[in-house]
């Protein structure tokens, strides 16, 4: 071969393998740039790798804790009426062989707590609307104890007024109880000395016996001149008792009140609705009392109005404190009519208490206040009594039951006098001091 064709060769055969070189250097290059790329991306993806771990590690606890608290554990399936249908093909075409949903076992279950809330709430009488899961329903809980904590303070304050209300009551009862213990102490005493009367008397019977059936032949001539004379006593004590019964029918007339417990006493001669203070027609000149108390009705239609208390009596008025207005539209004006049962103008009127007298108008209560009105009260029904006060049912005379007041001789004698009756229920507004 010729040399310069030799050196030609050579040259081309220099230049391939440089060629070759650089390629090879290239190509090593390009794997040592791929391979430092998949060592970064294998660090980045054991750092998420260890990431979710600990994630996945905190999530488990997180339900672990909420089972704990909340209970209802169970296989979590997935949300209900979720679709997982796009994520499981996209994990299917990731490379997931058989991609399925994960079941989370031992676990709170959502909807049962759901339905446990519903059904507390609903026993609690909650509404639905106001239960938005157990944060709300602690909330209306709370706020359902703070209601029935002032329900329940309520209550005790209302529990310690009837108790104190109840002392009263058995301090009352305790009163009468030992009232009614030492009447029957004096009943049985009383019972003992009669029967030991009794005995005495029929020994002294059988004594006399013999005496009196030896002078009975005498008694027997004696006994006809004896009822001729009793017939001639009796029918004079009648006419005797006829002439009384008319004197005290007559005197029961002229100390009968020309006002009865229902008629007007008098009339209102101003008021002033601002001070709630006014005058009536009766005074000094009336006999009447400071302290009394008065109803307040129309002239035209009888309606109550209002009830007054005298404050300060002048010689023809009197100044009274005006209460218990029922219809502000319709104050008390002139002439409006002013009455009570207890009073009666220009007269003292004879008062006598029958029955049985109660808590808190007790019969010494009630005796005090119309005596402090100017009254007179007597402890039985008697000529001059006009005004008799009917309490309630009260004991016979042998204390074995209860009887109507109407029943009593009080009531009766009363009757034939001609006095006047009113029912302590009546009369309660006007004793108020």
């Amino acid at each position: 071969m010729h040399n310069r064709e030799c050196g030609a060769v050579n040259t081309m055969f220099f230049l391939i393998t440089l060629v070759l070189m650089l390629g090879a250097a290239f190509f090593g290059y390009t794997q040592y740039d791929a391979r430092r790329a998949m060592e970064m991306q294998l660090a980045n993806g054991r750092a998420e790798l260890a990431q979710l771990r600990i994630e996945r590690m905190v999530r488990d606890h997180l339900l672990e804790d909420i089972r704990k608290v909340v209970g209802e554990a169970g296989t979590y399936k997935g949300r209900e009426g979720w679709d997982y249908s796009a994520d499981l093909d996209e994990a299917r075409n990731a490379g997931w062989a058989d991609p399925k949903v994960p079941e989370l076992a031992n676990v709170t279950i959502p909807a049962q707590v759901s339905s446990k809330v519903a059904e507390f709430a609903k026993d609690l009488r909650i509404p639905a609307s106001l239960t938005n899961g157990l944060g709300d329903l602690l909330g209306q809980i709370a706020t359902a104890y703070k209601a029935k904590s002032t329900e329940l303070a309520d209550a005790k304050s209302a529990i310690s007024k009837l108790t104190a209300e109840r002392t009263e009551l058995e301090k009352a009862n305790s009163q009468i109880n030992a009232e009614r213990q030492r009447e029957a102490q004096q009943a049985a005493a009383a019972v003992a000395e009669l029967r030991q009367w009794l005995d005495n008397s029929f020994q002294e019977k059988d004594r006399v016996n013999a005496a009196m059936r030896a002078e009975n032949a005498q008694r027997r001539t004696e006994l006809s001149d004896l009822t001729e004379k009793h017939k001639a006593e009796v029918r004079d004590l009648n006419k005797e008792i006829s002439l009384r019964d008319a004197k005290i029918a007559a005197l029961a007339a002229s100390l009968k009140l020309h006002n009865p417990p229902d008629a007007p006493d008098g009339r209102v001669l101003e008021t002033s609705p601002r001070t709630n203070l006014g005058y009536i027609d009766l005074g000094i000149a009336d006999m009447l009392p400071v302290g009394a108390v008065f109803t307040i009705t129309d002239p035209h239609d009888g309606k109550l109005k209002a009830m007054a208390k005298v404050k300060a009596v002048e010689q023809n008025r009197a100044q009274i404190q005006i209460s218990d207005v029922k219809d502000k539209y319709d104050y008390p004006v002139a002439g409006d009519l002013v009455s009570s049962p207890i009073y009666s103008p220009g007269v003292r009127r004879q008062v006598a208490l029958i029955g049985r007298f109660g808590y808190p108008y007790t019969k010494d209560m009630v005796k005090t206040i119309l005596e402090s009105l100017g009254n007179k009260v007597h402890d039985k029904v008697g000529p001059g009594v006009d005004l008799v006060i009917l309490g309630d049912e009260t004991l016979n005379e042998e204390g074995t039951e209860y009887v109507k007041v109407e029943d009593t001789d009080d009531y009766k004698l009363a009757y034939k006098l001609g006095a006047e009756f009113a029912p302590v229920n009546k009369i309660r507004p006007f004793l108020k001091q």
